[in-house]
C-alpha cells in the first residue's frame, strides 16, 4: 500500500524554506517549479499528497507566493492538473493569456505547459492530478474546459468541492490509493455534466454541454470501436449517460452515434484491406478485428458504403499505385 505523504516546511531561512517548497511541488506535480515568497515574513507551509493508479491528490496550506513552471519543453509527465483554492489567484498561461480565478473556481491544465501562478494571500489549495488518457475519456482533447476559468453553476461547483473534501479525508486516512480512482471518475463525470456559467468563460470559445458530450462519445468510439459489443447502450453505461442523452448530443451533427461507430469501423477495415502486409489476412479476420460481428454483416455494410465487396476493394487497391507522402516545405 502506498500511504499518503505529509510534510511541514518551517525552516527559519526563507530562501531555504522556499527551496524546499519548490522541490516538493516539483516532485508532486512532476514538473520543475520555482516558488518565490510575496510577503516579508511568510508562514510555514504544509503539504500533503497521495497517489493511486493514474491519479493523485494534493493539499497545501501556503503563504502568498509566485509559483512558476517556465519550461518550454514538454515534461512528459502525462498529466493534467485540476486546481481549486480558497482565495483569488492569477494564472499566466503558456500563451501569455492571464486568468483571474476567484475562490472556488477550477482550472484544468496540461502539466507539460508553462504556468505562472500568483497567490496574494495565505491560501489553501487542493489539486487532482489525472493521467491524460483518463481525463480525455471525459474531457476531449481541445475542449474549451482546458486552460480556462471554470465557474460551474447549478450546484455543480459545490458538488465538485465536496468531492475534493472527500479526497482530502481519504488522503488523511491513508485510503486514497483504494478509493481515489473511483472518486476521480465521479469528479470528471460531474465536471462535464453541466454547462459553465457564461460569465466565467469567453462565450466565443465555450461549447455547450451537448457538444462536449458528443466529442466525448466520439473519442470513446475512436478508442474502443474494435469491441464487438460496443453500441449506444454500452457507451452510455460506461460514460454514465442515458442512450437518449447520447442521441440528443448527436442531434445537431450530420451523423448518429451508431453511424459514427459504423463509419469508424469501416475506415479501420479500409486501412487493413489496403495494407500489403495484411494480404494473407482473411476478410473474416479483418471484419472481427474492426468490431463487426460477422463477415456477412461486414460485407453488407462495406458494399453499402463503398459500392463493392471487401474482397473486390482489396483486389482493386492492390493494383493502384502507392500513395505518395505529402512533404511539407
Amino acid at each position: 500500500m502506498m500511504n499518503s505523504h505529509s510534510i511541514e516546511v518551517n525552516a527559519s531561512n526563507v530562501v531555504e524554506r522556499f527551496g524546499l517548497i519548490s522541490s516538493i511541488i516539483s516532485e508532486v506535480f512532476r514538473a520543475t517549479y520555482m516558488a518565490r515568497p510575496l510577503g516579508a515574513d511568510p508562514r510555514p507551509a504544509s503539504l500533503t499528497w497521495a497517489q493511486a493508479d493514474g491519479v493523485a491528490f494534493s493539499h497545501a496550506e501556503m503563504a502568498p507566493l509566485s509559483l512558476v513552471h517556465t519550461s518550454s519543453r514538454p515534461t512528459g509527465s502525462g498529466l493534467y492538473y485540476i486546481y481549486t483554492a480558497d482565495q483569488p489567484s492569477r494564472a499566466r498561461l503558456y500563451d501569455g493569456s492571464i486568468l483571474h480565478l476567484q475562490a472556488s473556481d477550477f482550472l484544468v491544465y496540461d502539466a507539460d505547459m508553462p504556468l505562472d501562478w500568483t497567490m496574494q494571500r495565505d491560501y489553501t489549495t487542493r489539486s487532482l492530478l489525472v493521467a491524460k488518457e483518463l481525463l480525455h475519456e471525459y474531457v476531449p482533447l481541445g475542449s474549451p474546459m482546458i486552460g480556462r476559468r471554470l465557474a460551474l453553476g447549478y450546484g455543480v461547483g459545490k458538488v465538485l468541492s465536496e468531492i475534493m473534501d472527500a479526497a482530502w479525508t481519504l488522503t488523511k486516512a491513508g485510503q486514497f490509493e483504494q478509493a481515489g480512482p473511483k472518486l476521480v471518475r465521479a469528479f470528471l463525470g460531474m465536471l462535464t455534466m453541466m454547462p459553465q456559467q457564461g460569465a466565467a468563460v469567453d462565450p466565443g470559445a465555450a461549447a455547450s454541454t451537448l457538444e462536449v458530450r458528443r466529442l466525448q462519445v466520439k473519442a470513446f468510439i475512436d478508442k474502443h470501436f474494435a469491441r464487438p459489443d460496443l453500441c449506444v447502450a454500452s457507451i452510455a453505461k460506461y460514460l454514465h449517460l442515458s442512450p437518449r442523452y447520447i442521441q440528443m448530443a448527436f442531434a445537431s451533427d450530420d451523423i448518429t452515434p451508431s453511424g459514427y461507430l459504423r463509419k469508424r469501423r469501416l475506415a479501420a477495415s479500409v486501412a487493413l484491406l489496403e495494407d500489403p502486409a495484411k494480404l494473407r489476412t482473411s476478410i473474416t479476420e479483418i471484419a472481427l478485428s474492426c468490431g463487426f460481428g460477422s463477415s456477412a454483416y461486414f460485407s453488407t455494410e462495406f458494399r453499402r458504403a463503398y459500392g463493392m465487396a471487401p474482397r473486390q476493394y482489396r483486389s482493386a487497391s492492390a493494383h493502384r499505385p502507392p500513395r505518395r507522402a505529402i512533404l511539407s516545405m
